[in-house]
């Protein structure tokens, strides 16, 4: 994915060398993300807290009102898809959902914030 800069050179500058190869362990010369070991969940948890952490500072940079996280990042993601008109087997598919049926109950919660928001305007 290509991020326009100054986006971009942030995300470069600020993520990457976190999450360079060379800070995940090596099996057969080949880097791997999770290590098989016993705290390899403990170690997920720790890299998600930091990304979110990440994601909360390059936001503030940017100006952002709202405290991105992954959460947030993934939530923006498939509304920008509903919105630009995607249908829900795209939707499902870009999302990783195991059936559409999870993606339309996901969007429906969608369709109730665009609602609650639109009456909140008229009151």
């Amino acid at each position: 994915m290509v991020l326009p800069s100054p986006a971009g050179e942030s995300v470069a500058a600020n993520l990457v060398p976190r999450f360079a190869p060379s800070r995940f362990a090596r099996r057969g010369g080949v880097a791997v993300s999770t290590p098989p070991t016993a705290g390899a969940a403990h170690r997920l948890h720790k890299v998600l807290g930091q990304v979110n952490a990440d994601l909360k500072e390059l936001g503030e940079k940017a100006g952002i009102a709202t405290p991105l996280t992954t959460y947030v990042a993934r939530h923006s993601f498939g509304t920008t898809l509903r919105r630009s008109g995607a249908n829900t087997a795209v939707i499902s598919q870009a999302m990783g959902h195991k059936s559409e049926a999870v993606t339309a109950i996901y969007l429906e919660s969608f369709a109730s914030e665009q609602v609650d928001a639109a009456f909140e305007g008229l009151l």
